[in-house]
């Protein structure tokens, strides 16, 4: 079962408390959503003088770019490939960016997050957690799959995705992540990576929030999250074989 692989396998030590229950979700909405994520990439990639493309989701400027899950998916998406390879020192930079922009919000969540990932590797918590559901440790489809499904599972009080949706969810993102400069291999590496340092931090809120007594303000958190940042209302969005279907 998925969730007992999160709660068990994935979960933080219980003396790993570091991590708070009770993120600031309010202030870390601009850092934790994934169309922050992808855009901070956009930005980058801009600053270096590579072009993005009007229809790049999240960051283009063509309609119906910046919240590519708000409108309906009809049919299950080309599970293309977004396989990428990542050196220790891309996953070091991409770390410290993370937390930089996290301090930009948040001092003292910075603080705690940067204190635990000195002590663990992320990358192997989070192999740990998804392998044995077909999501591959190092895609960028994937990374993004399974952080969406920890939101929904969130959401939806640890409910099991139902059969056939993370294949589903996968293959929605990585037809979103092969437009243009989201498909370029540096672009996926670093955007993988990310959705990996996501997935363990908001996984790590979820055990703390357990033990703190406080999951429902932290699912609430969750959903305003991805409904605010992303266009997703994970509470009424239907998950599917072929993936999320906004009602």
């Amino acid at each position: 079962m998925l969730i007992g692989l999160l709660l068990v396998t994935g979960a933080m030590p219980a003396r790993a408390k570091g991590i708070s229950g009770v993120f600031n979700m309010g202030a870390l909405a601009n850092t934790m959503s994934m169309g922050a994520t992808i855009k901070s990439e956009c930005a980058r990639a801009r600053g270096i003088g590579q072009r993005v493309d009007p229809d790049t989701p999240w960051c283009g400027s063509a309609a119906g770019a910046q919240h590519p899950f708000a409108q309906p998916v009809r049919g299950a998406a080309v599970n293309t490939d977004m396989r990428y390879a990542a050196s220790a020192a891309l996953r070091r930079e991409v770390l410290t960016t993370f937390i930089d922009r996290v301090r930009g919000k948040d001092p003292k969540d910075a603080g705690q997050i940067e204190a635990e990932f000195r002590q663990r590797d992320y990358n192997a918590i989070y192999a740990g957690i998804v392998r044995p559901y077909g999501l591959d440790g190092d895609d960028a489809a994937s990374a993004q799959a399974a952080y969406l499904l920890l939101g929904w599972m969130l959401v939806h009080e640890g409910r099991e995705p139902p059969p056939g949706s993370v294949q589903g969810v996968r293959a929605q993102v990585a037809a979103a992540l092969s437009t243009g400069r989201l498909s370029e291999p540096e672009t996926r590496a670093r955007l993988g990576e990310n959705f990996k340092i996501l997935f363990v931090v908001v996984h790590a809120g979820w055990q703390a929030a357990r033990r703190e007594g406080t999951f429902d303000r932290y699912a609430a958190g969750i959903a305003d999250l991805f409904r605010n940042g992303d266009g997703l209302d994970l509470r009424t969005a239907q998950l599917t074989k072929n993936g999320f279907r906004s009602n």
